[in-house]
């Protein structure tokens, strides 16, 4: 980034002296100096019109410039032109640059939560598979747990995927919805051993 407000800054402070030299350069051919007194007589013309019915005034006729006067002013008016381009064409660089540069951070933002979304979905799944895997060995223990102990068990199950389900269909699917929903316990846990 400071390379390119460099180079920016260093566009800008030479093409002063490039829009000068095409200036000299182009006074010197015929058929420029033509255009370029053209275009500063229409200038001049659209310029003490505009002042005088600012001011109130009619302007019925403008006297013209000399050829030398308008040859230069349509002279200036070019290298201001090309200074302007200039600066128009870094300030455009430089918005675009950003752009591309906010563009790129968002879509690295984007593409890390949908990473945090699937690994959260994974670790879901994974407590739900623990979860049945506890009932299943609960109920395989050989008689280490009573029937109401896994009946309880089942119940709790139940009623946190219910809890999930009801969950999902009121409330959008955030980070902290999953999160806090995660961390929540079921309403009533049973004991994990036989007392």
């Amino acid at each position: 980034m400071p390379l390119f407000k460099f180079t920016g800054l260093l566009i800008r402070t030479l093409s002063k002296p490039v829009a000068n030299a095409i200036k000299r350069r182009a006074v010197e051919k015929p058929t420029f100096r033509a255009r370029c007194a053209a275009f500063a007589q229409l200038y001049h013309r659209v310029e003490v019109t505009l002042t005088m019915r600012l001011m109130g005034h009619e302007a019925r006729s403008v006297k013209p410039l000399s050829e030398a006067q308008a040859v230069s002013a349509g002279a200036d008016v070019l290298g201001e032109g090309i200074v302007f381009a200039f600066a128009a064409a870094v300030l455009l660089a430089e918005n675009y640059r950003s752009i591309q540069s906010e563009q790129a951070k968002r879509e690295a933002v984007e593409a890390r939560f949908e990473e945090q979304q699937q690994r959260i979905q994974e670790l879901e799944d994974a407590f739900t598979s623990l979860r049945a895997d506890t009932l299943r060995l609960m109920v395989a223990s050989g008689g280490k747990f009573s029937a109401q102990q896994i009946q309880e068990r089942e119940q709790a199950e139940h009623q946190r995927q219910d809890h999930l389900v009801h969950r999902g269909e009121h409330h959008p699917v955030t980070l902290w919805n999953r999160f806090s929903l995660w961390l929540s316990p079921p309403s009533s846990p049973p004991p994990l051993l036989p007392s």
